[in-house]
């Protein structure tokens, strides 16, 4: 070998465009071949590969970006100029060598926004279903506290009489106003007429309240008697199917 040749051998190795095996070297990411290109060796090859200068530049720094962020990068197989990012959690994806690039794996993103709406479904979830367990509580509470209430309430040992003890003077003045009139039933005694009177002028709610404290055979009792008096055919009194029908009534729902 000349000098000539010589010099051109050395020329081939320091420009690095050739291998030592007088191979062209070729840029991985771009293809461009130029004086610059340098070797480096990617994580998972064994062999050498090579890249220009301004995409080994761009590389290192997406490397750098994705050790921050816990990933790894490398060229792309698939495309050309393209680096490839994994994630931590595996997730890949393929972006441009030589641009700028903020957002890590959008992947990640979309499932941590998934399990935030779940976690904030969960916790309305919890806080509906709290506030439905309290709402329980309280109504059960103030359902027992009307019971006990109640049962304090109720009269005990209340007699038939004490159902009319209010509205006598009412069915009495009521009473001798029928009896005054000319075309007044002169059939019906003075009692009937005034039993009308009562049944007609008995509040229906306090009646069942003091129902509620008499023994089942004062009721029976009592009510017979109403009856008595008060069946039309016993009773003239023009009203006196309306008071018996209340009566009736009255003591149906309280039996």
């Amino acid at each position: 070998m000349n000098k000539r040749e010589k010099k051109e051998v050395e020329l081939k190795k320091r420009s690095m465009s050739y291998d030592i095996n007088n191979n062209k070297l070729v840029c991985k990411s771009c293809g461009n071949q130029e004086f610059s290109v340098l070797p480096f060796k990617e994580p998972t090859a064994s062999k050498q590969s090579h890249l220009c200068t301004k995409c080994s530049s761009a590389l290192s720094k997406k490397q750098d970006y994705a050790s921050n962020k816990g990933g790894v990068a490398k060229i792309s197989e698939k495309r050309s100029n393209s680096v490839e990012f994994t994630c931590e959690k595996g997730h890949s994806w393929t972006v441009n060598l030589h641009r700028g690039y903020k957002n890590w794996c959008s992947t990640c993103i979309k499932l941590a926004k998934e399990e935030l709406k779940k976690e904030y479904k969960r916790q309305s979830t919890k806080i509906d279903q709290e506030n439905a367990d309290k709402q329980k509580i309280l109504f059960d509470s103030a359902k027992v506290q009307y019971v006990q209430s109640q049962s304090e309430m109720s009269p005990k040992n209340m007699s038939f009489e004490d159902l009319f003890e209010s509205i006598i003077p009412v069915a009495k003045a009521k009473a001798d106003a029928y009896c005054a009139l000319p075309d007044a039933s002169p059939s019906c005694t003075y009692e009937q007429i005034l039993t009308v009177y009562k049944i007609l002028e008995l509040d229906v709610n306090r009646a069942k309240f003091i129902l509620k404290g008499m023994s089942t055979d004062s009721k029976k009792v009592g009510y017979k008697k109403l009856a008595l008096s008060l069946h039309p055919d016993k009773n003239r009194h023009p009203l006196s199917n309306e008071a018996f029908l209340k009566a009736s009534e009255l003591f149906n729902s309280s039996s």
